[in-house]
């Protein structure tokens, strides 16, 4: 889960993580669980709502409203992976969100 937080490593330790949820989903999810319950990185964000789906909209629908903008935007773009329902619905605050990262993702 450390490679999570090291930017050069983030995207294939998330890639990483959803070939794993595929063989042994329970174990991947509770190890991402426990990284969500303290100060998850983006890439956390994404690895949790892959293996979790639709189990994790109630974390990202928290998540976008958290003080970091970069967790803000990473549970936007999560949620519109895992149900673009919930990201459209996200996404009305996104777009009146004060960080630009914020509001960019709301755009998209």
């Amino acid at each position: 889960m450390a490679l999570l937080e090291e930017p050069a490593l983030a995207g294939a330790a998330v890639r990483a993580l959803g070939v794993l949820s595929g063989g042994c989903r329970e174990a991947v999810l509770a190890a991402l669980e426990k990284v969500m319950e303290g100060q998850p990185s983006p890439a956390a964000v994404a690895a949790f709502a892959h293996a979790g789906g639709t189990a994790a909209l109630p974390a990202l629908r928290r998540l976008a409203r958290a003080a970091d903008p970069l967790l803000r935007a990473a549970a936007l773009d999560a949620a519109m992976d895992v149900d673009p329902a919930v990201g459209v619905e996200l996404a009305g605050g996104a777009l009146v969100d004060q960080a630009a990262p914020v509001r960019a993702g709301g755009a998209r």
